[in-house]
């Protein structure tokens, strides 16, 4: 069985406390503690392996030492004492110990119950685009699965379902016979409805995220440009989005299966095929259709006003709303382009522009049903709740990749430099558990909560 890097035996730093046993639900454990009041030493675990296969790319080669979560993520009040109560005058508390290594599928006794679409935890699935924010909302579908307890359907090898060919149910990692059912499944696929309800249960709220495509295709084209076959001709050019979009045609091959996002990405990633003419009635059946298919549509430029909405459709509390803005491109905020190039953009993905501007106005509209003085206040308490965590949490601005933590770094292409976070130090322990998941990049927590919910490392490749 391949194992992920720093995952031989005695890899990884050794957390403080009293001894580790030497398996966790049959499995070998490399480092855990114990806390007074925890199960018997063959139920403890709180690994946390690197952050991908050997082959995958990583910005430093030190991240394959592992990683290690020490506290189990607590109340999002804990990360902002405001919001829980004054701080303890005591000094910070001592680490609590993990939670026990529950068997997967099963409740634990402690585990905050689950509820329907208007429960506190409903069965989630989340599309997740290319480059368009996503990792962000996934970040925090990531901690609200791990705070819950929520059993997770992963990828059967490392962090996508078998991208860029449709999601199948055979790609999803089983569970043991007699688990309960899937909660959330969160990774990168491409949309096939039906398969997707052979694998969740028919409760399942439906999310995804558009971003306008005058913003998601550079970013795209920049994070991909050496691996995208319609992209790779002009990775060392010196203008090469400008000269790609001068004659696109040259380029692209449609029959090339990596060449999905070199045109119209969110709608290849939704599962259109954007061949034939732009107009005519199809293009509106196929836009009902996804309309049925989503019980929500977030948008990047309302990005506030989409998790609001996100959060009455899924039961949550303000405080599991907090978030930072996760794998940015340096400069991307700067980046305008120029109207030239931006007709241009919308001509080569005029079936995004046409998806973006569809579910913008289901957006509008869902944001007129809530209410635009209920809104108003809401997003005021958010804004100050995001205030708030990321003054308590972060050491500052976004940073790029040479000024991040080594284990905060989030994957870097050859193309492009991911910003990343640095906590501040000295956090008391509560707090460090909450503030280190609210940056912890994607690959990075996928591994970690892998690992929680299975007691071994995720595969590369087909493995035993």
């Amino acid at each position: 069985m391949w194992l992920l890097a720093g995952a031989a035996a005695g890899a990884g730093p050794r957390l403080p406390g009293n001894s580790v046993p030497s398996s966790c639900c049959g499995r070998r454990l490399i480092g855990g503690r114990l806390g007074r009041d925890t199960p018997p030493p063959q139920r403890q675990c709180s690994l946390v392996r690197g952050p991908g296969p050997a082959q995958w790319p990583r910005a430093s080669a030190s991240k394959a030492q592992g990683l290690l979560l020490q506290e189990p993520i607590l109340d999002q009040a804990t990360m902002v004492p405001a919001l829980g109560g004054p701080p303890s005058s005591e000094g910070p508390s001592p680490a609590p110990s993990p939670p026990p290594c529950r068997e997967v599928g099963r409740t634990s006794p402690t585990q905050t119950p689950r509820g329907t679409r208007s429960g506190l935890a409903p069965n989630v699935v989340f599309v997740k685009t290319h480059k368009t924010g996503s990792s962000t909302l996934q970040n925090i579908l990531f901690r609200l699965g791990e705070r819950r307890n929520l059993t997770l359907a992963f990828p059967r090898y490392t962090y996508q379902f078998a991208y860029p060919q449709r999601f199948a149910a055979a790609f999803v990692e089983p569970l043991p016979p007699g688990a309960a059912p899937y909660n959330l499944l969160l990774s990168h696929l491409r949309l096939a409805a039906g398969e997707l309800r052979r694998v969740m249960p028919p409760d399942s709220l439906y999310l995804t995220i558009l971003r306008d495509p005058v913003r998601t295709f550079p970013s795209v084209f920049a994070y991909y440009r050496s691996t995208v076959p319609a992209f790779r001709p002009l990775a060392s050019h010196p203008r090469p989005l400008a000269a790609f979009l001068q004659a696109p045609a040259r380029y692209y091959d449609p029959a090339d299966a990596g060449n999905g996002l070199a045109r119209n990405p969110m709608a290849f990633d939704l599962g259109l095929e954007a061949g034939g003419e732009e107009g005519g009635s199809r293009w509106d059946r196929e836009l009902e259709r996804l309309n049925r298919t989503f019980h929500l549509v977030l948008i990047a430029e309302h990005f506030d006003e989409s998790l609001l909405l996100a959060r009455e459709l899924l039961g949550l509390r303000l405080e599991e709303l907090a978030y930072v803005r996760l794998n940015a491109r340096r400069g991307a905020a700067d980046e305008a382009p120029a109207p030239g190039l931006a007709r241009r953009i919308r001509a080569w993905n005029w079936l995004d522009v046409r998806l973006y501007r569809y579910f913008r106005a289901v957006l509008w509209r869902r944001v007129e049903g809530y209410g635009y003085t209920r809104m108003k206040g809401e997003l005021e308490a958010l804004r100050a709740l995001l205030r708030e965590t990321r003054a308590t949490c972060l050491a500052g601005e976004a940073v790029g990749p040479e000024d991040t933590a080594d284990e905060l770094r989030p994957w870097q292409p050859d193309t492009a430099a991911i910003l990343g976070y640095n906590l501040r130090p000295g956090l008391p322990p509560a707090q460090h558990a909450s503030c280190y998941r609210l940056v912890l990049p994607e690959l990075q927590y996928h591994a970690h909560l892998y690992y929680r919910q299975y007691g071994r490392e995720m595969c590369a490749l087909p493995c035993d």
